[in-house]
This record gives structure tokens, sequence and C-alpha cells, in this order.
């Protein structure tokens, strides 16, 4: 499992606001969390688990399982998209969507490269899952994929 931190191009807060503590997702950012929610369907090898999308970045944890196709003793090709390959699809996917809602095809979305922690324990994905969920202190802003 990976936990990962995308940010916006110079940190803009182009998602929403948060009102007190609750995040109030604009247009843009409820596009960003359903290309979220969307990733599984073209990443088959992932299971996405908590996530939060804030104005400026989003913070996530994805598991990347490794299977193959095939039968008996042969080896078969693995299916198997690497984190920087899932990473760039959720970038891409979501500035298409969110420039088309713009009317812009060259308005830049996300800030070059993303942050990630390999999760090596339970202990550290509880953390994790604590860190995202209690992000802005409340526990509304929560997700989780299902």
């Amino acid at each position: 499992m990976y936990f990962v931190t995308m940010c916006t191009f110079q940190h803009k807060s182009i998602f929403g606001h948060i009102r007190e503590t609750e995040i109030i997702l604009n247009e843009f950012g409820k596009t960003a969390n359903q290309c979220w929610l969307d990733l599984p369907n073209h990443y088959s090898n992932i299971t996405l688990d908590e996530y939060i999308i804030m104005p400026d970045h989003v913070h996530g944890s994805i598991q990347i399982n490794d299977f193959y196709l095939g039968e008996g003793l042969k080896s078969a090709p693995t299916i198997n998209h690497g984190l920087s390959e899932i990473i760039r699809g959720f970038k891409t996917f979501s500035a298409r969507r969110i420039n088309d809602l713009r009317k812009s095809l060259i308005t830049l979305v996300w800030q070059r490269s993303f942050y990630d922690h390999i999760i090596r324990n339970n202990s550290d994905l509880e953390d994790i899952r604590s860190y995202i969920y209690y992000n802005t202190s409340h526990p509304s802003n929560h997700h989780l994929a299902s």
C-alpha cells in the first residue's frame, strides 16, 4: 500500500474551500473526487482506501495488487500498473475534465510529481487513515473508497 499526496499547480485552491472545519467541494473538486473513485475502472490491480480532496491537494492511500492472467504452469503477462502510472492517469483524467469545465485546454491543474510513502504495516496504515480522516479536524470531511 502507498500513501500519496498530489498538489494543485502553484498550490491554488481550485477544488473548493473550507468553511469552519468542513470542506465544501466545488465543481472541480467534485470532478477530482469522481476521477479518484473511477481509478479502479482503469487500473484493475488497485484498491482504493481512505482519501480526501482538499482545496489545493489530495491525500489518498492505494493498494496495488499483483495478479496474473493465464492458467497452468506457464507464466502469463502481468497486469500491474505501477504507482506512477496510476497517479499520472488520475492527474490526466481529472485535468482533462476540469479543463473541459473551464473551457480551456492549457490551464495547468496539477503540480509536477507527487509525494508517496510506502505503508509498511498495520500501525502505519492506521496512522495514515487517521491523518486523512482528521485532516481538517472534522469527521464529515472523510471519504472511504468502496
